[in-house]
């Protein structure tokens, strides 16, 4: 077991130069420890804190991952590594031959030959996921839920919202609301009210569309009660409508919830009904199980997005590092973003904020640089001059201009009207009769 324990490491402090011993593991064998994976999926394996300032995060360091029951080798191996290839290959051959060393002759298979090499840390914690059941495709909707919450939060007037939710109303489920209404009680634990009240809004006007929450009558104008709920709960047999319901509902499962449905529970039991009395205690345990799985799949989230930026900080090119990974730039990466920028605010370290605020424009610009054709001639069209400039860019787009898109430049009209910006609307306008009068030729 000894090859899984970590070494001491000299660190220095990016932020105030203090040089402090910290542990570093260059294996994390899942065959030795355990425990190690889960320590790992959440972030709390080569991590450092400086004991002067108090900054810390990832540390940007080689390290090879080991699980023998799943025949799993994976190596991790940061851009920002200093070795060169040839130091790396003898170095990642040297965990190998002890993780070799540490297991027995019949355990010492082909795989253990060919380890998967990767240079984003998320990837290969997403591999790892998927080995415990998680497929792809349940990574790659978790993250289209993720984009899609992040327009929705991004869009300017009901309208847009309204227009993305029913072209996503598939997408409108248990997962989703798990993570709007989690990044409402993020905003109000940290205290940015405006947010929160901004983000509730969002979620009731999203109620409108979701199919499950209209069954359920969670997205009428009335609230419905705690006892009206258990009863909605009881009357849909979907699971999975079930689960969307909680979600959407989830103000209403607290405490005083639970204290209501076990005095259903008591009374049942007592007038000798049975059957009744067992449905509601089955339903409280799916309910427990199902808040615990909103909790859980929410620390994920947050855990990988910052992760994911103590990625990128190490990195010594953020675009190289971060272009990989532009479908992660969201509203979650954007918030944990600004509540850093906050925080070094407060402190009084401007050096940082202002370090931070560069990666959060380069963000945006490769966000932008990656959103759908139609959002990206929309920008160019904002940022051009009228008439010569658009002219030119709507014939270079001509097959963009679709009926889709004169509807997205009749949104933006709207909006800019209802924020009482008439000249941009009146450019606006004219951009929109420049794409029709095309279109229709």
């Amino acid at each position: 077991m000894a090859h899984t324990s970590p070494q001491m490491a000299a660190i220095n402090c990016p932020n105030c130069g203090r040089q402090f011993n910290t542990p570093v593991h260059s294996i994390v064998d899942a065959g030795q420890d355990p425990g190690l994976t889960d320590r790992l999926l959440q972030g709390q394996i080569n991590v450092a804190v400086c004991p002067q300032c108090g900054a810390g995060g990832t540390l940007s360091v080689p390290f090879l991952y080991h699980d023998p029951d799943k025949e799993l080798l994976l190596v991790y191996t940061p851009p920002s590594t200093v070795m060169d290839n040839n130091q790396q290959q003898r170095f990642i051959g040297s965990l190998i031959s002890s993780v070799m060393a540490s297991l027995p002759q019949e355990r010492r298979k082909g795989y253990l030959l060919q380890p998967r090499t990767f240079l984003s840390l998320q990837t290969m914690l997403d591999e790892i996921l998927m080995t415990d059941g998680l497929s792809r495709q349940e990574l790659e909707s978790q993250k289209r839920k993720l984009r899609l919450l992040d327009r929705l939060t991004s869009a300017t007037s009901d309208e847009v919202i309204e227009i993305i939710a029913r072209e996503n109303e598939t997408d409108l489920d248990y997962e989703f609301f798990l993570m709007l209404n989690n990044l409402i009680q993020r905003m109000t634990m940290q205290g940015n009210e405006v947010e929160a009240t901004r983000l509730q809004e969002l979620h009731h006007k999203l109620l409108q569309v979701s199919e499950a929450a209209r069954q359920g009558d969670v997205a009428s104008e009335r609230m419905i009660s705690k006892n009206e709920l258990v009863q909605r709960l009881l009357e849909t047999e979907d699971e999975g409508q079930q689960k969307t319901l909680v979600a959407a509902a989830r103000p209403l499962l607290d405490y005083a919830f639970f204290q209501a449905l076990t005095a259903i529970i008591e009374r049942a039991q007592q007038a000798g009904e049975a059957e009744k009395a067992q449905r509601h205690l089955d339903l409280r345990s799916n309910l427990l199980k199902w808040i615990e799985e909103l909790d859980a799949e929410a620390r994920k989230i947050w855990e990988r997005k910052g992760r994911l930026l103590q990625d990128i900080l190490q990195s010594s090119d953020w675009r190289a590092a971060l272009e990989p990974q532009w479908q992660e730039i969201d509203h979650v990466f954007l918030t944990i973003l600004e509540s850093n920028i906050e925080l070094a605010q407060r402190q009084g370290d401007n050096q940082t904020a202002a370090m931070l605020q560069q990666l959060v424009d380069l963000s945006l610009v490769i966000a932008r640089e990656h959103a759908p054709p139609e959002a990206q001639l929309l920008n160019q069209l904002l940022d051009a001059d009228y008439p010569d400039g658009t002219q030119r860019i709507l014939e270079q787009n001509r097959d963009l201009l679709s009926p889709g898109f004169l509807q997205l430049l009749e949104v933006v009209i709207q909006d800019l009207a209802s924020q009482g910006r008439q000249q941009d609307v009146n450019t606006v306008q004219l951009i929109r009769a420049q794409a029709k009068a095309m279109s229709s030729k």
